[in-house]
């Protein structure tokens, strides 16, 4: 199956999305088929129940039989149709535009059902079809383009069928929308449940099973909507998020274009008119309170606080920015998010959560924010990566081994200018034996890149980078979340500041949390006592705790408040674009 994005550009998401599928109104096939009309004058409607009895008992429904058996009375050559058409793996070229191929979906689809039609009832659409079409006429509201599921195509063929005569044509047609519905289902399920885009090496036999068995089971069980949507991750940080964007698209919050708030230094009148109409449509000011200064600067406040910002009420550089961006990037925003939840893995149990864009750390357990912390990540030059791992060790009073890279960068070519800078800053330099040396100013000038065989470490101590805290979990990049004795930076709008490792504002309050939730009662220390004297030590959690590292631009808390964050890394608008072309 080959999914058509020809000529899609990017989406007016919130435009029409109320929009229905129409067709021809399902009727039994007596009324509107002049075909049945004719055969029906020769011979009885309880003849015909017999003959097609012995001819579909092996693939119609129990629950339904009778009904089905009265109105489906071409069923035994639509069966033929379609075995024949699956298991040739033939190419059915719908249009120019759109090719379904008979892949290993489709085959275990029908097959499992022995190969009986699913979406239609003679040239009808069935309920089953209303419901999923119903689904697709829904796909923004999941952070989905309706486009990639065919309704246009769909449309065509089901207005097509009701209005052809000749049987040949309507048995091609039925199977044609047969097999390009029962492809657009197979995307839906794997766009809402595994995220968009993904590798052939994806769909493995056993999803391809676990897809095919969920809607089938949908079908036969007259509840697929429910079934389809289950397929979505159960982590709460998708939930929050998918039903807020429902609930925005439903407010009209969207705006059509983005709205340049301008320098107020430079064009004052024109900077608060402009940013006062963006906070009407965004549901922060209403219309009789634009020319309120308290309720606009409080506004401004609000608008600030979901957008990570400080909540100073000033119209600065990062605030405008966030005001300017469109109806649509923000809808593409949290369809770029969402499919990066889908993408994840469910974050169950209790678990650390660093959110890099956000500048926060969050714990969590059974689904709820036990604790929330700020947080300086790495800058663009230096990201903190995403990971998954455990954090297992607190550290206090703990040394710092510099990296190399930053050895090399930035220490090296200091000591070469300023022969105190390690003693001023407590440093020493271990060789590879691991022994402690000291070289002389003009030793340090002979060192370069090429034969530096050293390390720099530095040792515990107030003005130690790593602070009084260490909280270390195994990964490749060497990185850890530590205190720091530069606090300046928490203040800061955008808090991208670091080497890579993440930055804890309030370490002692975490340390407190792992120790007292992740430590057996015997073994817990007097942390604070550990601090106060200045003591180093490592302390293992009996129970380690999950961290997962990610990179969220757009989250929902549980009120379903949508959260929008500066793209610090700039990965937003390549992803954007490959999803949605």
């Amino acid at each position: 199956m080959v999914r058509s994005k020809q000529n899609l550009g990017i989406m007016k998401a919130y435009e029409n999305h109320n929009n229905k599928f129409t067709c021809a109104q399902i009727e039994p096939l007596e009324n509107s088929t002049p075909l049945f009309r004719s055969f029906s004058k020769q011979i009885s409607i309880s003849f015909a129940l017999m003959i097609m009895f012995f001819l579909t008992t092996s693939y119609v429904s129990e629950e339904n039989a009778a009904f089905d058996l009265r109105r489906e009375f071409y069923l035994a050559a639509m069966h033929r149709q379609l075995s024949s058409g699956i298991k040739a793996n033939s190419c059915i070229l719908l249009n120019e535009n759109v090719a379904v191929k008979t892949n290993r979906f489709i085959e275990e689809f029908y097959s499992n059902n022995g190969f009986r039609p699913a979406w239609t009832i003679n040239y009808s659409l069935n309920s089953a079809a209303s419901e999923m079409l119903g689904l697709f006429n829904r796909a923004t509201f999941y952070g989905l383009d309706k486009r990639f599921y065919h309704i246009e195509e769909l449309r065509r063929l089901a207005e097509k069928m009701n209005k052809t005569m000749q049987t040949d044509s309507l048995l091609l047609i039925r199977c044609e929308l047969e097999l390009l519905l029962t492809g657009a289902c197979f995307s839906f399920m794997t766009d809402i449940s595994m995220g968009m885009g993904l590798p052939d090496s994806c769909m493995t036999d056993k999803v391809i099973n676990e897809l095919s068995n969920c809607l089938n089971a949908g079908i036969n069980n007259r509840n697929l909507k429910q079934k389809v949507l289950e397929l979505q991750p159960s982590d709460i940080n998708y939930k929050n998020l998918q039903k807020a964007l429902e609930r925005y698209i439903n407010s009209g919050a969207f705006s059509d274009g983005a709205i340049d708030i301008p320098d107020p230094n430079k064009s004052h009148e024109v900077s608060y008119a402009h940013a006062r109409l963006v906070l009407e449509q965004q549901g922060y000011l209403s219309k009789n309170e634009l020319d309120n200064d308290s309720l606009f600067i409080q506004a401004v406040k609000e608008f600030q606080k979901f957008h990570g910002l400080n909540q100073d009420g000033i119209l600065n550089v990062e605030t405008r920015q966030a005001m300017s961006m469109s109806g649509i990037n923000r809808f593409l925003k949290i369809a770029l998010n969402l499919d990066r939840l889908r993408k994840d893995i469910n974050q169950t149990g209790e678990c650390v959560f660093v959110n890099i864009p956000a500048y926060q750390l969050r714990v969590f357990r059974a689904n709820r924010v036990m604790k929330t912390f700020n947080v300086v990540v790495g800058r663009p030059s230096t990201p903190t990566p995403e990971l998954t791992s455990k954090i297992e060790k607190i550290v206090t009073i703990p040394e710092w081994n510099v990296p190399k890279s930053i050895s090399l960068n930035e220490i090296l070519p200091r000591v070469k200018t300023d022969s105190s800078f390690l003693i001023r800053n407590n440093f020493k330099v271990i060789d590879k034996q691991l022994n402690e040396i000291s070289l002389s100013k003009s030793e340090w000038q002979d060192v370069n890149r090429d034969n530096f065989d050293f390390y720099f470490v530095q040792n515990s101590g107030n003005s130690n980078a790593l602070g009084l805290y260490k909280f270390s979990f195994n990964n490749s990049y060497r990185v850890y979340i530590h205190d720091t004795p530069t606090k300046r930076y928490f203040n800061k709008d955008i808090r991208a500041f670091s080497h890579g490792c993440i930055r804890l504002q309030d370490p002692d309050q975490f340390a407190d949390y792992l120790i007292k939730n992740n430590m057996n009662s015997a073994e817990k220390p007097d942390i604070n006592d550990l601090v106060t004297s200045r003591m180093h030590k490592e302390i293992t959690l009996s129970i380690p705790i999950p961290i997962h590292i990610r990179y969220y631009t757009c989250e929902a808390d549980e009120n379903l408040n949508i959260y929008f964050y500066k793209d610090i890394y700039g990965k937003d608008d390549q992803q954007i674009q490959s999803l949605f072309n």
